[in-house]
């Protein structure tokens, strides 16, 4: 939705009128400047747009308005207003993708109105801007009202200054608003009328004032963004000190990877010494318990011999202790052709000892004088050799 826009504003003086003109004719000095505020609020290359009616320069302006208050009846008062200016435009949105021709014909339109609401010789000069952001129409007027003034005999017609007439008071401007938008929409512009200050509550703003605001948003977001970038230096600062820090981390751990990796290498090796050990160790044990297990297997077997043998040796003993045995054996020992002739018995079968009749009736046996004794355990072992030692006498017994 776009609206039709229509400011008035009314000057005394002819410095503030002239300062006015500088502006709308694009004369006032452009002073080279780094700062924003003294920067020129138009683009000076589009300016040749610009259309300029009535006069063309500030000093034609104010030669017609003084020509023009000339046309009082009445000599004006010092303080009064010399001029009232219109401005007027639309909504940013209505000119946009429009030619200028477009532009054009609304502010022809606009510059017809303010005839209309002046008198078309009170309109001193007018200045289409189209080096803005948005196309707009500056009308100068002066504000000349011609009544009938009456008195007890007389009447006549005076001409006056009075700016009151045409502005003065929120009724004066609110019939103004509805004029304006009633002949606008009478043009074929499709326009809304503004939305009245009696709901809004809206304050105009001047132009220096807006741009002051401005100014000062953009420094208070200047002052936000030049926080903020220094918020992220120190947040890049860190960051690189971190990195920095993270760099000296991985070389440390680079280092300890490696010398992890020179650890485990070194403790690989004696793992692998130490297994090897293990299996000698292992084999040294198994050969020896092998040879513990045959040693226990020959000694289980030695000590059943030894055993049987002591058993047998017991039964010997038994033998021997009989006094008629000790004299066999005596003799035995005395007599070599004896003791073969006793082995040959012991191999004789049944029916052989039967006829040997020198078992039937035996001699009677004498002891025999030895200075060695028999060794019975040498004997019953069959090894009944070597050197003796003194044994027991068994004849004695």
């Amino acid at each position: 939705m776009s609206f039709a826009i229509i400011r008035a504003k009314k000057y005394k003086t002819g410095q503030h009128i002239r300062a006015v003109a500088n502006h709308n004719f694009r004369t006032e000095p452009i002073k080279p400047s780094t700062n924003p505020k003294n920067k020129p609020k138009f683009d000076a290359s589009k300016s040749y747009l610009n259309v300029y009616i009535g006069a063309k320069n500030p000093d034609e302006e104010m030669v017609a308005i003084r020509e023009r208050i000339k046309t009082c009846t009445r000599k004006p008062r010092p303080d009064a207003n010399k001029i009232v200016e219109f401005v007027m435009t639309a909504s940013p949105a209505y000119f946009k993708d429009q030619p200028i021709e477009f532009s054009k014909k609304y502010l022809d339109d606009c510059l017809e109105f303010a005839g209309v609401v002046f008198g078309p010789d009170n309109i001193v000069s007018a200045q289409m801007h189209f080096d803005e952001k948005t196309p707009h129409i500056h009308i100068k007027a002066v504000p000349l009202e011609t009544s009938v003034r009456k008195t007890k005999h007389t009447s006549k017609e005076v001409t006056v200054l009075n700016a009151k007439h045409f502005t003065n008071g929120h009724e004066k401007m609110i019939e103004l608003q509805d004029k304006f938008y009633e002949f606008i929409k009478a043009k074929g512009h499709d326009l809304e009328r503004g939305i009245s200050k009696s709901i809004t509550n809206a304050i105009h703003q001047e132009t220096a004032e807006w741009y002051e605001q401005q100014d000062a948003l953009l420094a208070q977001r200047l002052e936000q963004a030049t926080a903020k970038e220094r918020n992220a230096n120190e947040a890049m600062a860190s960051l690189l000190e971190v990195k920095k820090e993270n760099g000296i981390l991985v070389q440390k751990s680079i280092e300890l990877n490696a010398d992890t990796g020179r650890r485990e290498k070194a403790l690989t090796k004696e793992k692998e010494d130490f297994e090897a050990l293990q299996s000698k160790r292992d084999a040294f044990f198994k050969r020896e318990s092998d040879r513990l297990d045959a040693f226990i297997a020959v000694t289980n077997e030695n000590a059943s011999k030894v055993r049987a043998l002591l058993k047998q040796s017991q039964e010997v003993k038994d033998v021997l202790a009989d006094p008629a045995t000790l004299q066999v054996v005596q003799c035995i020992k005395s007599n070599d052709r004896v003791r073969n002739l006793v082995f040959r018995v012991t191999q004789m079968d049944e029916d052989e000892l039967t006829n040997a009749s020198v078992f039937i009736n035996p001699p009677e046996l004498q002891p025999v004088d030895r200075t060695d004794q028999f060794d019975h355990d040498y004997f019953l072992a069959g090894l009944d050799r070597g050197p003796r030692y003194d044994a027991p006498d068994y004849s004695q017994s």
